[in-house]
């Protein structure tokens, strides 16, 4: 890209959406405590067989769904980074050791729209919905402030050929 003597180049504009570790774990174990207590309380009422052992195996193993849901979504919800500069718009997803990187330029990026998030306890919140010509819909991690959710949208309208 040509650049005049002299011209700033403008930083780019990145926003990201990532869970704690803490949190994690917190989620994990709260997890195994949910499958350990349905298994300890639950297990005395499937044996002896009698007619209410119907409800008690649903009763179990939606808590042991509920348990394993949650570790699994602890460990493997994946971590993600938007960066905006220059007309192009780069995603980046992480989990763990596994990384993805997917970048669009303004040429596939069909429509931009920002919605607000309602959010009761705090402040609203702000979210680019990018529409590209595919039709996917990519949904941005919030922004603070419609200022910045703003900016990022010139920003990848800047260069766009429409």
């Amino acid at each position: 890209m040509f650049r005049y003597p002299g011209e700033v180049k403008a930083e780019p504009i990145h926003i990201s959406f990532h869970t704690p570790g803490v949190v994690r774990w917190g989620l994990s174990a709260f997890g195994l405590v949910l499958i350990g207590l349905a298994g300890k309380d639950l297990l005395r009422a499937l044996w002896p067989m009698s007619a209410f052992t119907p409800v008690f195996a649903l009763l179990m193993g939606t808590g042991v769904a509920a348990g394993i849901g949650l570790v699994v979504a602890s460990h493997w919800g994946a971590d993600e980074r938007w960066r905006i500069a220059d007309g192009r718009l780069t995603i980046v997803r992480s989990l763990r050791k596994f990384r993805s990187e997917i970048a669009y330029t303004a040429r596939a990026i069909f429509a931009i729209h920002i919605d607000v998030v309602d959010k009761d306890s705090g402040p609203d919140a702000y979210r680019l919905i990018v529409v590209l010509n595919s039709g996917k819909r990519l949904n941005s991690p919030d922004f603070a402030t419609l200022a910045r959710a703003e900016a990022a949208r010139d920003r990848l309208l800047a260069n766009s050929p429409q």
